[in-house]
């Protein structure tokens, strides 16, 4: 028996590299029997692209191999990347189109600066057809410009790690790159790539990596990867955790394509203090690293921690390509930081990068969001290539930051140069009317293109009809809308209060609870403000009331908007306690106690919450300065009055008209016309 195994031995080693193997691979939990033993096959062997003929043999010495990898540097493009036509490690990476010299990335007399270099290579100059497919794919699945980096990671982990260990001893079965370990009792037990990769990617992974143990196999860099992908895939970070555990556990040493996939797991799994000690303890990072943790901070919600990554890149002369600029780019628009997305700009433009249209609309959008419609301008003027996107965000940036007649000058010229509107397109123009009879030419516009019963349009031409002073055209938009969300219902309410139909703003709320729609902060804020303007405590209390129940999370403006009704409705003794229990207090707090208390007499209290203000470090406004000047007149406090002239000259405000008057008005009062006469 044991003589029949040996002489099998080199039949069973070509019949695993068969492309048959897969339905009887051992991994394939026990599939193959004894007995059972299918036809012998070929090996199948690569065959090179039609336009080139059979690669030269493999550089006999390290010195040849130099001075092929510096031949290869010197223009890349003149070698055919056919990495993806692998099905052996003995098969090239790199073909010379011309003389048909071949290069392997992983071998033994490759030297450790050409490995470096590569990794510094962006996956254009790698290999454009590998990235042109990446690209439709991209397209395909709907991916972000971050998916997109991720896919490319991935996929030059798993071509680059299937060639590792090419020179291998005899006991690594020939077209696998999975280390095999013989157990001391039992036969020996080989699983295919193919297998191996599809347990790695499909099944849990603390339960593949027990199988893997259970076969005799020691998981290779190749394995990690899927497992870790997988992991990433489920969004299972105790999974992670648990290959992460493994890998440092086992004698097996990660290269930094193993480390990206891990960083990039913890990233994609929300943990990034995990990723950042990965990333820290790194001794080698190629771009991709760097890349994945920058998007990684800007999608978790740190765009600093992502600039500092940022600026960490620039320090260390790590290459930026265009992915790279697009993120970092969204992320000074996310922290409206104009100098610090100049600063990018000017390194796309020292590092030779000409914007696409995708670059080039994000560089447009971070300029409109941090206020400088103009120099987007310069960018959309510069633009050779344009698309839809790019209208609207030149029509959307224009209207964000008040240039309305600009915005309807592009939405014409959009229209003109034969772009057809979208909704996005009308959301923003939208925005931008303030006139009727325009805003009305627009509703005709959207409903011939079919728009008005969307959403988010339909709720659009509420807000502008009530902007407008039209509540009757907004509510007929209203009634229309097949489906009414809780900000459609928002906007309707708000156009009744915006027109002063207080009662009519108050019925369409108890409306919207009746059709089970759960009203949002702004909701709250709009309701409890025209309680207060109609000094309707008891329905006032209701809302709150229902709004405690709800279980909703109160921001800030719910809060102050309370106080604010509190007031109103005479109730200060619970103005006072809400704001006392606030975790967070700001100006508008302060200040509507103050004149909750100014507006009831209650001048002593109205200074004392004024001085309580002082010592939590809230400055005053224009309005907080106009409240305590009425409790110093009530007062009748020329000492008071004085002081509080001090803190208006501190802040700035003695030119204000309206700061002039009070103060004129407060030293009459209190009998100095010398001062009166000097503050006028």
């Amino acid at each position: 028996m044991a003589a029949m195994m040996r002489s099998g031995c080199r039949g069973l080693r070509g019949f695993l590299l068969s492309a048959d193997s897969r339905s009887y691979a051992a991994l394939g939990l026990g599939r193959l029997q004894v007995g059972e033993l299918p036809q012998k096959t070929s090996i199948p062997e690569w065959v090179p692209p039609p336009d080139e003929s059979l690669p030269r043999r493999r550089p006999r010495n390290r010195g040849e191999t130099v001075k092929l990898w510096r031949k290869f540097f010197e223009d890349p493009s003149q070698w055919s990347d056919v990495r993806a036509q692998k099905i052996n490690p003995k098969q090239p990476d790199w073909i010379h189109k011309e003389t048909k010299e071949a290069l392997w990335m992983e071998s033994a007399t490759t030297p450790p600066w050409a490995r470096r270099r590569l990794a510094a290579l962006t996956p254009v100059q790698a290999s454009s057809a590998e990235t042109e497919t990446l690209s439709d794919e991209e397209e395909e699945v709907g991916s972000t410009d971050h998916d997109f980096q991720e896919l490319a990671t991935i996929k030059s982990m798993e071509m680059q790690t299937r060639a590792l260990n090419a020179d291998q001893s005899d006991d690594t079965p020939i077209g696998t790159s999975y280390p095999v370990r013989r157990p001391r009792r039992g036969p020996v037990v080989i699983g295919s790539d193919d297998d191996i990769r599809d347990l790695c990617l499909n099944g849990q992974p603390k339960n593949s990596l027990h199988i893997l143990e259970q076969r005799g196999i020691d998981p290779s860099a190749y394995a990690y990867v899927c497992l870790l992908r997988r992991c990433t895939n489920i969004k299972d970070l105790a999974e992670g955790k648990y290959v992460h555990a493994h890998m440092a556990e086992s004698d097996f040493v990660p290269s930094t394509f193993v480390l990206n996939a891990l960083l990039n797991m913890y990233m994609k799994c929300g943990s990034f203090v995990d990723a950042r000690q990965v990333f820290d303890r790194m001794q080698e990072k190629d771009m991709f690293t760097w890349t994945m943790m920058l998007t990684g901070y800007a999608k978790l919600g740190h765009p600093e921690e992502a600039y500092k990554i940022y600026e960490q890149m620039q320090k260390e002369r790590v290459p930026v390509d265009k992915i790279t600029f697009t993120t970092i780019l969204s992320v000074c628009a996310t922290l409206r930081s104009l100098d610090k997305g100049r600063r990018v700009h000017q390194d796309m433009i020292r590092a030779g990068v000409h914007p696409d249209v995708f670059l080039g609309n994000t560089l447009i959008d971070m300029y409109a969001k941090c206020g400088n419609v103009m120099q987007g301008y310069k960018v959309f003027k510069e633009m050779s290539n344009r698309d839809a996107i790019t209208w609207n965000i030149m029509i959307s940036g224009a209207s964000q930051n008040g240039y309305f007649d600009e915005a309807f000058k592009f939405f014409e010229a959009m229209r003109v140069e034969g772009r057809k509107p979208d909704k996005v397109t009308y959301l923003s123009i939208l925005n931008a009317c303030s006139s009727l009879e325009q805003g009305r030419i627009l509703h005709s516009d959207i409903v011939e293109a079919g728009f008005e019963l969307d959403v988010r349009v339909g709720t659009a031409l509420v807000n502008m009809f009530s902007k407008c002073g039209s509540v009757e055209d907004a509510l007929q938009v209203f009634e229309k809308l097949p489906q009414r969300n809780v900000v459609s219902w928002t906007s309707m309410i708000a156009a009744y209060a915006l027109s002063g139909k207080f009662e009519k703003a108050l019925e369409y709320f108890e409306k919207m609870l009746k059709e089970g729609i759960r009203p949002d902060n702004r909701a709250y804020t709009i309701v409890l403000n025209v309680c207060a303007t109609l000094g309707d405590l008891e329905r006032g209390l209701q809302v709150r009331d229902h709004m405690v129940k709800s279980g909703i999370s109160i921001d800030l403006f719910v809060e102050n908007t309370l106080i604010h009704m509190y007031c109103k409705c005479g109730r200060m003794e619970n103005a006072h306690q809400l704001l006392q229990n606030m975790k967070k207090r700001d100006v508008v707090s302060f200040t509507a106690v103050i004149g909750g208390c100014v507006q009831h007499g209650q001048f002593l209290e109205a200074l004392n919450v004024f001085n309580n203000m002082q010592r939590e470090g809230v400055w005053p406004n224009t309005a907080t300065f106009l409240a305590i000047l009425k409790a110093c007149v009530g007062l009748g406090s020329l000492a008071e009055g004085r002081r509080i002239e001090a803190l208006i000259a501190e802040a700035g405000l003695t030119k204000d008209p309206n700061i002039k008057h009070a103060l004129a008005d407060m030293y009459t009062r209190c009998d100095s016309c010398r001062d009166a006469q000097g503050a006028s």
